[in-house]
């Protein structure tokens, strides 16, 4: 495949390797026509019922408005303290974050934080920043951190810093 079916997505980089928002498929895209090489299996929060599916060129390019309706979102989160274009990028251009609950997604510096994955994976527990921000965040809710990796605990990571943040997402 040519990197013309994998577009990047700087707010959730590991897009294709979770497995939670992506699917290989040579199917058309019900948006473009164009050969999928990667169809979206993640969610949509939209009024308008569809089961149309689209590639992952269609996600990135975030104007989905004709297959969905003009408040689609693939995220079930609140952006807040950016300028709009990031709000749209984050809200309308990123794969769907898994989640129990809305969230407030992570902002550094008036730039959205890139979702790393959950604590469930290996790598990222090991890294002693990404355990503190876990910690930080359990203690910000009055809970001592004592449930090691957890698929409860989002991780993000500042796109272009050092910085992660953890954000708790209990079911």
């Amino acid at each position: 495949m040519t990197d013309d079916f994998e577009p990047y997505f700087r707010f959730y980089p590991n897009a294709y390797r979770d497995g939670q928002c992506f699917e290989r498929s040579f199917e058309p895209c019900g948006n473009c026509q164009n050969v999928m090489g990667w169809r979206y299996i993640g969610g949509v929060y939209t009024a308008k019922s569809t089961d149309v599916a689209i590639c992952a060129r269609c996600v990135a390019a975030g104007n989905l408005e004709n297959i969905f309706d003009q408040d689609y979102s693939f995220q079930d989160t609140f952006v807040s303290r950016v300028d709009a274009a990031l709000e749209h990028e984050i809200l309308r251009q990123t794969p769907t974050v898994n989640c129990f609950n809305p969230f407030d997604w992570p902002v550094t510096d008036g730039m959205p934080m890139a979702y790393a994955g959950t604590s469930e994976y290996p790598k990222l527990y090991s890294i002693p920043e990404v355990s503190a921000a876990i910690a930080a965040a359990y203690a910000e809710m009055g809970w001592e951190d004592d449930a090691g990796p957890s698929p409860y605990a989002l991780i993000f990571k500042q796109v272009d810093g050092p910085r992660f943040q953890a954000v708790i997402d209990l079911d």
